[in-house]
């Protein structure tokens, strides 16, 4: 979809709005063009309908409702494999969901080393 000299277009998914925020702040000041969301269904609804614009999500683990973050990993996954997808969290443990691993990172996040994994990730699934 792009690589590291285009603007990586990151979908960011988490229900506490703090968190949310900040994620959303630090990856805009690193040049990434960043929609956001704190619920986990309008999130699938706009995933599919520009996923073709997409190059990355990042979800929560856990979120209220019948929507959580596996679930969001889980359609990108079966519809739309060009997308990476993250899952942040610090409750999932890798046996609770068919993770890949790569794609679990721990909250907080350190983006020193989530961003070049997020843009591994994007390059790898051009």
């Amino acid at each position: 979809m792009t690589n590291n000299k285009e603007v990586l277009t990151v979908v960011v998914v988490d229900d506490e709005v703090m968190i949310l925020d900040v994620m959303k702040s630090i990856l805009e000041a690193h040049g990434l063009t960043v929609f956001s969301f704190t619920c986990a269904s309008e999130a699938m609804a706009y995933i599919c309908e520009n996923s073709s614009s997409i190059d990355a999500v990042v979800t929560d683990y856990k979120m209220p409702g019948k929507i959580n973050g596996y679930d969001i990993y889980k359609l990108i996954r079966a519809k739309f494999p060009s997308i990476a997808c993250f899952i942040a969290s610090g409750y999932i443990e890798i046996e609770e969901a068919e993770v890949e691993e790569q794609f679990l990172t721990t909250k907080p996040i350190n983006f020193e080393q989530f961003l070049p994994a997020l843009y591994t990730a994007c390059g790898a699934r051009k």
